[in-house]
């Protein structure tokens, strides 16, 4: 039983330097034959930033990185993704500049 359900599964599984398998039409997804044609969006170009973004040290390989959680409110949450999308940076990168700006002023 195990083999014929592993047999089933053989499409997905890619052994370690196998080329990977082309893949399909996901379930629940239309085709771009089935999707009937739109009238062309209109790109919107944001405002430029009035602020410079912060400059950031290089992150490479093998230095060492660490994850964290960071639990906030959702009005705290909104704020810095407003900002974040108005100065064109990431939440990683807001969050690391203000972290090391904090610690900068405390003398550490």
């Amino acid at each position: 039983m195990a083999r014929q359900a592993a047999a089933g599964l053989s499409g997905f599984i890619q052994r370690p330097g196998e080329a990977r398998a082309a893949v399909g039409e996901q379930r629940g997804l239309l085709s771009a034959a089935t999707v009937a044609p739109t009238a062309p969006v209109q790109s919107v170009t944001p405002p430029a930033p009035a602020v410079s973004s912060p400059s950031l040290p290089a992150v490479t390989k093998g230095q060492g990185i660490r994850a964290l959680t960071l639990r906030v409110d959702n009005e705290l949450y909104d704020r810095l993704r407003r900002y974040a999308f108005d100065q064109e940076l990431t939440h990683q990168e807001v969050l690391e500049a203000a972290l090391r700006g904090y610690l900068e002023a405390l003398g550490r």
